[in-house]
């Protein structure tokens, strides 16, 4: 392999990859608590004190010392060197290696970072001292937002006009490039850039590590769109990323499950009632890579979405794309609120308490697409009851863990 592994791809691996699974794959492990624990791979170990931790995504033997994290691992225990593990890991994660150096592109991916950081704080500071922001802050103060919650979650205020980051950041053709790589700008037929978000109370999507890489925006009114969300970047892949996770993370690391809503302000509200493992799939329905990123962190997710006939359907399809993916360590569950809410309606109603008591009815994903299914069919009619039946089966068939095929 011609080249250095640029870190940026290290990075990913180490976001990708849970060490809980790989090492799992080959050393027994037991949970316990946050950690997991098993006997040693690299000593005699005569009783179990060889210990894992997911969240720092580290391991450590307290009988002979061996440490390390992710790549370590594998190293030592199939005895290979730096790049086969590199190579192992990125298959696992579906990713290709770099087969060059890359230090130009990592180079060019920290300044968008830096970038969207600076627009970050723009958003921040129109929101605190803008002669524009009035409309903005009463907007927040009629959701129930506290200054507290806002400051939590970086919101910002996006001001009226076509020119507010420009003028700010796009100080030079550099610079205006890199707005429009960020996807904070756009332009028209005439080759003309303005600003993508404006007059929208602006909702700064975040990675694991904390830094924004995107942004959604919500008008003020009843203008459409209601929300605007960056496009696709070299930083923000939609169908791979969570809206909150970092947030929850912070806040819950001694939790094992997690509340996912769809849009940014029922995760803001749920949050504000004190409610905070919860995080959004905003701009996408639920994806494979994002229930994949969920159980890294959260092996319960609970799947709450609107109780109209849309928001059935869409659980449904959501249940049916993730159904092959369950096990018996990760799992998914459904709780559908009434008809007509939504998680932000619904817990400024029911409060906190409310929305714990209702969660407390959820339905593991088996049962809910059974349920669902069965709801469709006349229970009297052999015909529909045998297709009823093949359905099932064509489904359960679909799982990818072979021994809970069987049982499901």
């Amino acid at each position: 392999m011609a080249g250095r592994i640029p870190d940026s791809f290290i990075e990913t691996l180490n976001d990708r990859v849970n060490i809980v699974d790989v090492i799992s794959a080959r050393v027994p492990l037991k949970k316990s608590g946050r950690e997991y624990h098993g006997k040693c791979p690299f000593h005699d170990d005569s009783s179990p004190s060889f210990s894992v931790n997911p969240d720092k995504q580290v391991y450590h033997c307290f009988g002979c010392g061996a440490s390390g994290g992710l790549i370590t691992f594998v190293m030592e225990f199939d005895k290979i060197d730096f790049v086969s593990a590199i190579e192992s890991l990125a298959s696992l994660a579906g990713l290709e290696v770099p087969t060059e150096t890359m230090d130009q592109e990592a180079g060019h991916r920290q300044a968008l970072y830096a970038l969207i950081k600076d627009a970050d704080l723009a958003f921040r500071k129109a929101l605190k001292s803008h002669p524009d922001r009035e409309k903005a802050v009463n907007y927040l103060k009629a959701r129930g937002l506290t200054g507290t919650i806002a400051h939590r979650f970086g919101l910002g205020y996006a001001p009226r006009g076509w020119s507010f980051l420009i003028d700010h950041l796009g100080g030079n053709t550099t610079a205006k490039k890199q707005l429009l790589e960020c996807g904070l700008t756009a332009s028209n037929q005439q080759g003309r850039e303005y600003d993508r978000f404006r007059e929208r109370i602006m909702f700064p999507i975040r990675d694991i590590r904390g830094r924004t890489i995107a942004f959604g925006g919500r008008v003020l009114d009843d203008s459409k769109p209601k929300y605007l969300n960056s496009p696709e970047t070299k930083l923000f892949h939609k169908s791979e990323t969570l809206y909150g996770l970092y947030e929850a993370r912070q806040a819950c690391r001694s939790l094992d499950r997690v509340l996912v809503v769809e849009g940014y302000m029922d995760v803001v509200s749920v949050y504000a009632s004190g409610i905070k493992n919860v995080i959004a799939n905003s701009g996408t329905a639920l994806t494979e890579k994002q229930i994949s990123l969920i159980w890294k962190f959260f092996h319960n997710p609970i799947i709450c979405l609107d109780g109209d006939e849309s928001g059935q359907n869409a659980a449904l399809r959501i249940g049916e794309r993730l159904f092959p993916l369950i096990n018996e360590r990760n799992k998914i569950y459904f709780s559908i609120l009434p008809d007509g809410k939504d998680p932000d309606d619904f817990v400024k109603q029911n409060g906190k308490d409310g929305m714990i008591k209702f969660l407390k009815k959820k339905e593991i994903i088996q049962s809910f697409i059974w349920n669902r299914y069965l709801s469709k069919i006349d229970k009297q009619d052999p015909y529909e009851i045998s297709k009823f039946e093949k359905e099932i089966k064509k489904l359960s068939y679909t799982i990818h863990d072979e021994t809970l095929k069987k049982y499901v």
